[in-house]
């Protein structure tokens, strides 16, 4: 029997980004569950699970959900919330300021012009109902294409690359709108696109504002 040879790596057969959001989504399942937030009971938490990750790209990812996560939490909390003296957003905004200085400490440069807590719950809910229709529009018979596998493969890319936006908020609008142009534009270039883009238009243009609704209806 010949022995095998390991003289060479092979490419990963799985994206890193994927990992990181599947561990991400795991420390909030399990930790994050809210609506209190504290750094005295969190902050050694998030810690451990940073020095599990690879990269600076890695644990700037994983913090990026953990913010969107709890912004989230806050945010539905606070909408059947009567107490007259709640300390949920405040334990939360001092939860975030740790947060967010990691992101800081991993090489991350804090924009000044961050979304509200409103903004990113409402941008939340449009990159669900984007990936609703896609999977609406990927089960059905709404878009005529010679190569409907090769359209699957791009629609689960796009649908991939849309709800990555959510772990962006953190690069702040401008950086944040240039990513969601970043994929229009990319879309918008594959003729086979052309169809699918009309369809998701009208979702697509409250994520990316002026510029965006420009290309979508040009």
């Amino acid at each position: 029997m010949n022995p095998r040879n390991y003289e060479t790596i092979p490419l990963p057969p799985f994206a890193f980004a994927d990992v990181v959001n599947r561990k991400a989504k795991q420390f909030s399942d399990h930790r994050l569950r809210g609506p209190l937030f504290t750094v005295h009971d969190l902050g050694d938490k998030v810690q451990s699970e940073l020095w599990g990750l690879n990269s600076d790209g890695d644990r700037i990812q994983f913090l990026g959900y953990l913010v969107n996560h709890v912004v989230e939490k806050i945010e539905e909390h606070e909408k059947t919330c009567h107490e007259a003296h709640c300390r949920v957003r405040l334990d939360g905004e001092v939860f975030l300021y740790f947060l967010y200085g990691k992101l800081e400490e991993n090489g991350l440069k804090i924009a000044g012009d961050l979304f509200t807590s409103t903004e990113i719950v409402e941008n939340d809910q449009t990159i669900r109902e984007i990936g609703f229709k896609l999977d609406e529009l990927k089960n059905g018979d709404h878009i005529i294409y010679d190569d409907i596998q090769m359209l699957h493969e791009i629609m689960i890319a796009l649908k991939t690359d849309i709800a990555e936006l959510k772990n962006l908020y953190v690069l702040g609008k401008k950086k944040w709108y240039q990513q969601v142009y970043g994929i229009v534009f990319e879309n918008l270039a594959n003729k086979g696109m052309d169809e699918l883009m009309k369809e998701l238009a009208p979702l697509l243009s409250r994520l990316g504002h002026e510029i965006v609704i420009k290309y979508l209806q040009g």
